[in-house]
């Protein structure tokens, strides 16, 4: 292919047969080589503008998803363009699956308080979170998120968010 011309979906496949051996080595034993590259060619096809990208960085995108054991199916990972260069980027899902694999976390937990919830979260020496939802009639608007992770040396780790801080990461 010519230096500077846009691949097709073709030759982006063929691209991907060509480098199969660099794929399997990346991917972990439990995704398959076949099924590593349906993903990757369903993302082409729901985003054909990956395919305007510099070769090099949307090829490395996808072994870089591959190497983390991710499917780039939008919940695991996904890959973007930033002007003309394909970026790998792992999704919530796919950070949370790495998570489990690790063998790290025991219990992982995700939540949305909502304003007629009862909640209090404490910071300092024995950080703790309550949050008893409603159970009947209007919990009103969101006002926070929050995560607890439990590790498997004992750790717990805790993020809470404001609603303001969340649209803040979205935009």
């Amino acid at each position: 292919m010519a230096k500077g011309q846009a691949l097709t979906a073709q030759s982006f496949k063929n691209g991907m047969i060509s480098k199969r051996d660099t794929f399997a080595s990346a991917l972990p034993a439990h995704i398959p080589y076949a099924k590593f590259q349906n993903t990757a060619m369903l993302a082409i096809s729901e985003n054909p503008r990956l395919l305007s990208a510099d070769t090099k960085s949307l090829f490395g995108s996808f072994v870089a998803c591959a190497g983390d054991g991710l499917l780039p199916d939008g919940r695991q990972a996904t890959i973007t363009m930033f002007g003309t260069t394909a970026q790998y980027m792992p999704m919530v899902g796919g950070i949370i699956e790495k998570l489990r694999r690790s063998g790290e976390l025991i219990t992982l937990s995700a939540n949305v308080v909502y304003e007629n919830d009862v909640y209090e979260y404490e910071l300092g020496d024995n950080e703790r979170i309550t949050h008893k939802p409603l159970t009947s009639g209007d919990r009103g608007k969101p006002i926070a998120v929050y995560a607890i992770a439990k590790l498997k040396g004992g750790a717990v780790q805790r993020e809470v968010m404001t609603v303001d801080e969340v649209e803040q990461v979205r935009n």
